[in-house]
């Protein structure tokens, strides 16, 4: 439920003021990230695992009236994930996993309309659809949703916060309804605190038009369907983490971005899932390090 309520902190965030911004703006994302091997832990020599993910973003957002006060946008992201277990030399539950797990694939679409409710007060609305599983997994079956709304109250020039619900429902949890609170501290020209561009919380300085350095921190959780020659056919595979990094930022040129990140998976949890939602096996890793590389092109 954490994962959750994180994970839709980034819809909850408002975008850069109007006036920043153009009438149609358009943004393509591309990233990679790799976490290095860790043992797992399940009880005596239970192998290792390492992760790659490939993943790519396209949003568009326009604005609803000419003073650009309003505004609609849309996103559409395909994430995908390899793991690449090897055997330890005592039996467990995970033995096999290598040779049953394919390849994960993550699909969402998600929409968001923004509008200030006064001088101070701006209200943001949306919703989203996400498929995620392997590639045999039956499709209705890989199938979440959610809806979301949320205002953030412009408490001192710099600081917002504000309250905000989210509705969400999970193909291996029960339905849910939470509230969060995004906030967002520009705390001087080159320092701001909040959450951003990623469901964690950030610390971003500013140091020249070019560059910008980042110290982040989150919750991460996926979950996708198994299809029916997994190691549990028809079951889940989740898997849960906190990492903590540094971020470089380079803006050679105006509408391009280059993003380099590096740091600590400081604790993870892996665990399938049988088809009656039940846990089959899981176990957690070690902390081990990640980097990632991302290319933002905006026009």
């Amino acid at each position: 439920m954490i994962a959750a309520i994180l994970a839709v902190v980034v819809a909850q965030t408002p975008l850069p003021a109007t006036e920043e911004r153009p009438s149609v703006a358009f943004s393509v994302r591309a990233l990679g990230t790799h976490v290095f091997e860790t043992d797992l832990k399940a009880g005596g020599d239970a192998g290792d695992v390492a992760i790659s993910r490939a993943r790519a973003l396209a949003s568009v957002d326009f604005a609803l009236d000419e003073r650009g006060r309003n505004r609609l946008g849309f996103t559409l992201d395909g994430e995908f994930s390899d793991y690449d277990f090897s055997d330890g030399d005592d039996p467990s539950p995970l033995l096999g996993a290598q040779d049953e797990l394919d390849a994960l694939a993550q699909y969402r679409l998600a929409s968001r309309y923004l509008t200030p409710l006064s001088r101070d007060w701006t209200l943001s609305i949306g919703a989203g659809v996400a498929s995620s599983g392997e590639s045999g997994a039956h499709f209705s079956d890989t199938l979440s949703f959610r809806a979301f709304a949320g205002a953030l109250w412009r408490v001192a020039e710099g600081f917002e916060i504000g309250p905000g619900y989210v509705f969400r429902t999970e193909f291996e949890d029960d339905p849910f309804f939470i509230p969060i609170i995004p906030f967002r501290w520009q705390i001087n020209e080159r320092w701001r605190l909040g959450t951003f561009d990623e469901p964690r919380v950030s610390l971003e300085y500013k140091a020249s038009e070019a560059w910008q350095f980042t110290v982040e921190g989150g919750y991460e959780r996926r979950l996708w369907r198994l299809d029916d020659d997994a190691l549990v056919p028809e079951g889940a595979f989740r898997d849960a983490s906190v990492p903590v990094g540094v971020g470089a930022i380079w803006k050679p040129m105006r509408g391009l971005e280059i993003r380099a990140d590096a740091g600590y998976q400081v604790w993870q949890l892996v665990k399938f899932i049988d088809d009656d939602g039940d846990e089959f096996a899981d176990a957690e890793t070690d902390p081990t390090p990640y980097a990632s590389l991302e290319i933002v092109v905006r026009f």
